[in-house]
């Protein structure tokens, strides 16, 4: 019966120790996942600032892409009234030496 007592008493010591062990290891893991729970918040607030600028960046492509398309209407209504004032610039002087010759 005493090595019986003893076979026990060493299988409870066996038994703590892996328990002892689990409690470690789950402490571990617990801290761990603390650290990814920090690192994925610090990762949002990078993502949602990034986002922020991204909408900002996106607003002002737009903007600069009316402005350029305004930009190009004036052009062509400019040239369109060069080409037009050339040509009455031509007829003026083709009537000036129309009326000179006659």
């Amino acid at each position: 019966t005493r090595e019986k007592l003893l076979s026990q008493g060493e299988a409870i010591n066996s038994q703590n120790e892996t328990l002892a062990n689990a409690q470690r290891i789950m402490a571990e893991t617990e801290e761990v996942a603390l650290e990814i729970t920090s690192e994925l918040s610090r990762h949002r607030e990078t993502i949602s600032s990034t986002h922020s600028r991204v909408r900002q960046v996106t607003g002002l492509t737009h903007r600069a892409r009316r402005i350029v398309q305004s930009m190009s209407r004036r052009e062509v209504q400019q040239k369109l009234i060069l080409w037009g004032v050339g040509g009455c610039i031509v007829v003026v002087f083709l009537i000036l030496i129309y009326g000179m010759m006659s």
